[in-house]
């Protein structure tokens, strides 16, 4: 006897094959949305130990001026940022953490990092740092 080829069996079988597959990749995806408190968050935090290991151009890197910088002025801002660092760990001593408080987001685009470094002497100090969005990446606002 000749086995029949059932249609719905066939439909069935597919239509359960094409749910899996949704499934999984909403699942893959899941994984890599990030929100933007997050990424703004990681993107202050980046910064934040490249400034603590002294690696000012990766620091630089994050850093919005509102306008691109020629490799003159992108030197020169480094040499700022490290006399500036000399000078504030001169003045107290290290900084042990720098953590992150909150972050209050203003826009898709602009937020607020509220945080804390907290120095080798027990001491502690709060600042907040303006963020921005440009291109996809967090950036930290030195103008307003």
């Amino acid at each position: 006897m000749m086995k029949v080829f059932s249609f719905n069996k066939y439909v069935f079988s597919s239509a359960t094959v094409v749910v899996l597959m949704a499934v999984m990749s909403l699942a893959a995806c899941r994984d890599k949305i990030v929100h933007p408190e997050d990424a703004a968050r990681q993107a202050f935090s980046d910064a934040a130990a490249a400034l603590e290991r002294g690696d000012y151009e990766a620091y630089l890197s994050y850093v919005d001026y509102g306008a691109e910088l020629d490799s003159a002025a992108a030197a020169s801002m480094a040499e700022v940022v490290r006399r500036h660092e000399e000078w504030k760990r001169a003045e107290r001593e290290d900084i042990v953490a720098v953590r992150v408080v909150d972050v209050s987001m203003e826009s898709d685009s602009v937020c607020y990092i509220f945080y804390e470094h907290v120095f080798a002497d027990s001491c502690r100090e709060t600042a907040s740092q303006k963020m921005v969005a440009k291109d996809g990446q967090w950036r930290l606002r030195v103008r307003n």
